[in-house]
């Protein structure tokens, strides 16, 4: 199945993909006192599952970094997310 351009585009740490932007609530930030977050596309060849997916990026901040990456990565399923030295990918297949 071809996606096309259904799926947001990329976004940078604490930014908002511009065409998810219209189905968030008003003030929606990516960027917060606790972690920063980030939306990236991925490929069929990219994704763990050879679908077209995202996954969901959660960059805490330092002094959160500890605990928040061991809470998200215990309320996931292992297979759907990567833990990464300073953040946690949130797999999502579409």
């Amino acid at each position: 199945m071809e996606y096309g351009n259904a799926r947001p585009r990329n976004s940078g740490w604490g930014t908002v993909p511009v065409d998810l932007a219209p189905y968030l609530p008003e003030g929606f930030s990516f960027a917060t006192d606790e972690a920063d977050y980030r939306w990236v596309r991925l490929r069929a060849n990219a994704s763990p599952w050879n679908a077209e997916s995202g996954d969901f990026r959660v960059r805490p901040k330092a002094k959160w970094r500890k605990m928040m990456l061991d809470y998200l990565e215990g309320m996931a399923n292992t297979a759907t997310t990567l833990r990464k030295a300073n953040h946690i990918r949130i797999y999502m297949v579409s």
